[in-house]
């Protein structure tokens, strides 16, 4: 949410006055949402070439008062979540770094993460790839932009509690697939749900899948498909998976590629998931027959 690491964090209320959260009975450090307010001020300061000892100098109601000063004035204008993803991008042409990523904190941290995720995260993730497709955006904001997303996604799926007891479900890209945002999304959503999920990332040979699925047993391996195939890579692709995978797991393919090549994979007996709605009824109903069997 703050765009800090837990050690800087911890660093700063260990040197300055500015930042002292309350003990939970459990021994964690509890923030407020002032001081997550003050804390992303502070990251934009430094951002900009401000050393933290200067701010150290304030009090923190001082830094608290600029902080909601300048969180007000970059508050985006809309209340949709459309209006949000368009300023969001406005900030990319020309690139404002500081204003992307307060605007990005506020849309996350406004919401549950859940709502964060279907109605900005991923939205503002197949717009930039679109325009980066266009050519209307470098590789490098393309980039930009994935690795902020992913360092949410990171961050909101470590925070989840993880269920040992939950279906296992395998989630990678397969071999020459690098864009691995969606298949993050997909693992949010899998522990969300209640499942004992193992994230491969991109680029995973289909042997080693098959290796690990062997060691694992998962009840579900789900793969992200973003490259575009031919039809006969298409075909080739799906008998690679089907002589390797089956009947070990169920396989579920999901992405642009994969919707793309629809009607081949369903040929050759591959469920292809349209959007995560119907993942997460996939998984939904893997959760109540684990449940019914235990």
């Amino acid at each position: 949410m703050t765009g800090l690491s837990a050690l800087l964090i911890r660093s700063w209320e260990s040197r300055y006055d500015f930042l002292k959260p309350v003990r939970g009975l459990n021994g964690f450090r509890e923030y407020s949402s002032a001081d997550i307010t003050l804390l992303r001020f502070l990251k934009s300061e430094v951002d900009r070439g401000i050393r933290i000892g200067e701010l150290a100098f304030l009090t923190r109601e001082e830094l608290s008062r600029r902080a909601e000063e300048e969180s007000t004035k970059d508050a985006p204008s809309g209340g949709s979540h459309a209006t949000v993803v368009a300023d969001l991008l406005d900030s990319l042409q020309p690139l404002d770094v500081t204003r992307f990523e307060r605007r990005l904190n506020q849309a996350v941290s406004m919401v549950p993460f859940e709502q964060a995720l279907s109605e900005t995260l991923l939205p503002l993730q197949l717009k930039v790839g679109e325009l980066w497709h266009d050519r209307r955006l470098s590789v490098a904001i393309e980039h930009f932009v994935t690795k902020q997303v992913q360092q949410r996604l990171f961050a909101a799926i470590h925070h989840l509690k993880v269920s040992e007891l939950g279906p296992r479900v395998v989630i990678a890209c397969p071999e020459g697939e690098y864009h691995e945002i969606a298949a993050m999304m997909v693992t949010y959503i899998a522990v969300l749900r209640g499942c004992r999920v193992f994230y491969l990332g991109a680029d995973i040979p289909v042997k080693d899948l098959a290796g690990f699925c062997s060691s694992t047993k998962p009840a579900l391996l789900a793969l992200s498909l973003t490259n575009q195939f031919t039809k006969d890579e298409a075909e080739n692709f799906s008998d690679i998976l089907l002589s390797h995978l089956r009947p070990m797991v169920p396989i579920v393919l999901g992405g642009s590629g994969a919707r793309g090549m629809r009607s081949v994979f369903e040929r050759k007996n591959l469920e292809v998931l349209g959007d995560l709605g119907l993942l997460e009824g996939r998984l939904m109903s893997l959760s109540v027959k684990q449940a019914s069997l235990r």
